[in-house]
């Protein structure tokens, strides 16, 4: 069978193009070592699954194309390889988008590399458009000179990537501890309170739907806090709780994939964009849950324990029915079956679930076109927040707790349970908008009550994000649709942070604030050490004039884990 130089070509450009989506699958993942044996079969087979798959793709979309319009004309050029610049400056997009979507998520270190690996990309793609303009214009024998020189310098850049790749290499941090001699000098109360937009908040105290955090707003700082891109919100609470963002605290949201091609590894990232989960793997396929090999970062409430000093965590989400040793109160779903407690809490926490059943079924919303099953849902969402707001301020009462934490659901279980889309709030004379804001009234309702059950210096109310938060796009399409409903409809994923106290400051038009934020600033309020792996930055402009100025910032170097990785 006669091969035909016009597939050839788009083979070759296909080719090119799996070869530099190998490379990138080393840079995704710092926890494996680059060795030739490992790198070679890889890149060696992404680059014959692409070049086949989409120089035959191609081939078919030229026949088509023929058939339909047919041949164009001129004389055919055999040699020549446009393909190969057009599969080039895809890559280099792929690695600039890599770049910019997972800052965050990877080591400093993978990450300053990749950015090295970006450049170099790019330049090859200039270089091979400059040659191509060359070879444009050129006879036979000059062409062919050329097209081996575009080859050379293909080569020559994957060469180079695999250098810059094997200067890096996570190796796992070991555990080390930190020691930690103060004390907590304050006490302070966090409600934290899921998919509470700050749009939804200032738009309900205009309706004087919530009066109690209203009132707050006069004794109290409140902004905006800008959530990060993220495919689930396991990522945002983990920063929350940890003052870490994902490349420390090891929560992604990512699926990882086990093929093949890397039996000897726990988990691979594969580059999102380019249809791998779907098509381009060799089977079979094991799609895991893996996150990145990054550090367990301490959440704020183990901080405390660490140091000897108690905490109560009440229904904090996603605690997986567990709470750490130590910590008093109890986990998510906090009255259903695969909710936890401390042995001495468990019949507390009954109690409390049996008393708040009732007052739930009275305030639940009766409208009639909402189906039984909704209604149920919200009813349960209900009682678990009054619940958890009581045995929150019974067990911070029970003895000197500095961090009571206390999460409530009410909100994000009701936009879920009558199908809430987007960011927007519905308008009050709808039967969701009507559910949402009578959700609004009851969690404002259990604010101010755990505001005036628990004693304390400092109450935070916060959320992280909006109902639906940005999301991470999956494909050049998705990151220009989420820029495009950014620009449309800027802000409306952002949550808030509002911090109250004695000696709290009001500000007018305050700067937003980072999830990570909160962690930082909750340590130098009650008087512990900062440690300096934190990402967040202590919010002083939010603390009152005589905290700022009687107490002195502290730090150390970490409250976990000392990484060996390169800086």
């Amino acid at each position: 069978m006669k091969i035909r130089p016009g597939y050839v070509k788009r083979v070759l450009g296909g080719a090119v193009f799996g070869l530099y989506v190998g490379l990138l699958i080393p840079f995704l993942n710092p926890q494996i070592e680059a060795r030739p044996s490992v790198i070679a079969p890889m890149v060696i087979a992404y680059a014959a699954i692409w070049g086949l798959l989409l120089g035959s793709l191609l081939w078919l979309l030229r026949i088509v194309r023929v058939r339909v319009i047919g041949r164009p004309g001129g004389e055919f050029r055999p040699h020549g390889f446009g393909y190969v610049v057009v599969a080039t400056f895809g890559s280099a997009a792929l690695y600039w988008m890599h770049l910019a979507v997972l800052r965050i998520y990877l080591p400093p270190g993978a990450i300053r590399v990749l950015s090295k690996a970006s450049i170099l990309v790019g330049v090859t793609a200039f270089v091979l458009f400059a040659v191509w303009l060359v070879e444009r214009n050129a006879d036979a024998r000059a062409s062919n000179g050329l097209v081996a020189l575009a080859l050379g310098v293909i080569a020559l850049s994957a060469v180079m990537l695999y250098y810059r790749r094997a200067q890096y290499f996570e190796r796992p941090p070991q555990p080390r501890r930190a020691p930690v001699r103060a004390m907590p000098t304050a006490k302070v109360t966090i409600v934290t309170i899921r998919s509470l937009s700050y749009d939804w908040l200032v738009t309900a105290a205009g309706e004087e739907a919530t009066p109690a955090l209203h009132a707050l707003r006069d004794r109290s700082y409140l902004t905006r806090l800008t959530p990060f891109n993220s495919s689930s919100p396991r990522a945002l609470w983990a920063s929350l709780a940890t003052g870490k963002l994902p490349n420390r605290h090891g929560v992604t949201g990512r699926y990882s994939y086990r093929t093949l091609l890397n039996r000897d590894e726990p988990w691979l990232n594969i580059p999102i964009g380019v249809a791998f989960p779907s098509w381009g793997l060799i089977p079979p396929v094991e799609k895991i849950a893996a996150p990145l090999p990054s550090g367990r970062s301490l959440p704020l409430w183990s901080i405390l324990t660490r140091s000897g000093a108690p905490a109560v965590v009440v229904n904090w989400p996603a605690s997986h029915g567990s709470l750490p040793e130590g910590v008093r109160g109890a986990s998510d779903q906090i009255c259903r079956s695969g909710s936890a407690a401390q042995a001495g809490d468990r019949t507390r926490v009954q109690g409390a679930c049996v008393e708040a059943a009732p007052r739930a079924r009275e305030l639940t919303v009766r409208d009639t076109r909402f189906d039984e099953r909704t209604r149920r849902r919200i009813r349960r969402a209900l009682t678990s927040d009054r619940a958890s707001a009581r045995v929150a301020i019974a067990l911070a009462n029970e003895s000197a707790v500095p961090l009571t934490v206390v999460s409530l659901n009410q909100v994000e279980e009701t936009a879920r349970a009558i199908g809430q889309k987007g960011n927007a709030l519905p308008a009050a004379a709808t039967p969701h908008g009507d559910a949402l804001r009578l959700a609004l009234e009851q969690v404002d309702a259990l604010v101010r009550e755990i505001d005036r059950g628990i004693e304390g210096d400092i109450l935070i109310v916060v959320s992280p994000s909006g109902f639906d938060p940005p999301d991470i796009p999956s494909s050049p399409m998705g990151a220009l649709s989420l820029l495009s409903a950014s620009m449309l409809s800027p802000g409306s994923d952002e949550g808030f942070m509002l911090l109250a106290s004695d000696q709290g400051v009001a500000s007018a038009n305050p700067a937003a604030v980072r999830v990570v934020d909160l962690v930082p600033t909750v340590l130098y309020a009650i008087g512990m050490p900062i440690a300096r792996d934190l990402d967040g930055r202590v919010l002083t402009e939010a603390l009152g004039e005589e905290i700022v100025t009687d107490r002195s910032a502290q730090y150390i170097q970490t409250y976990d884990v000392e990484p060996t990785a390169p800086p």
